[in-house]
């Protein structure tokens, strides 16, 4: 799961373009005086596991401090028929990164990455299949962990805890 904390934002422009890039499956937005909330879902073939994936986007606005928490998860898809990730899921949260970061920069919002915590979980690596449990200072600045058995890097928040 990635997460982003933006300020200083405009919320229109921010739905507009998650509403282009994410809403092939489900587009929901709620307004009220106080808050924006906001689910989308697209839904896409991924090739390189010949699977399908599901990526939803999860916007909390709060209309008075004009401030925005911004989660992505990328679902499903990566076993394929192959049982091989070959990093589709980190392949759409490196998009969403780049999305998110790229409308920061353009409109001069102030944003912050906030790691996700796996503390209490374990985490399964895509590639040898082995767990660790990882703690928060071991969580890299772009949300992925290394291996302690392969050293390759991964997203631990793309499986089930152990």
């Amino acid at each position: 799961m990635i997460t982003y904390a933006i300020s200083g934002l405009e919320i229109d422009v921010l739905l507009q373009s998650l509403s282009e890039k994410y809403s092939t499956a489900l587009k929901r937005i709620w307004h009220s005086p106080a808050q924006v909330n906001a689910v989308f879902v697209r839904d896409e073939l991924v090739l390189r596991t010949l699977s399908e994936q599901a990526v939803v986007v999860v916007v909390e606005h709060d209309v008075a401090a004009n401030t925005c928490k911004v989660q992505c998860l990328a679902l499903a898809g990566g076993a394929g028929l192959l049982r091989i990730s070959w990093g589709a899921q980190d392949a759409a949260e490196s998009t969403f990164r780049k999305l998110i970061e790229g409308l920061a920069l353009q409109h001069g919002w102030q944003y912050e990455f906030i790691p996700t915590e796996y503390r209490l979980k374990g985490a399964k690596c895509p590639s040898c299949g082995a767990i660790y449990q990882y703690p928060p200072d071991k969580v890299l600045e772009n949300g992925t962990v290394r291996c302690q058995n392969c050293d390759r890097p991964f997203y631990p928040g793309q499986q089930e805890g152990i």
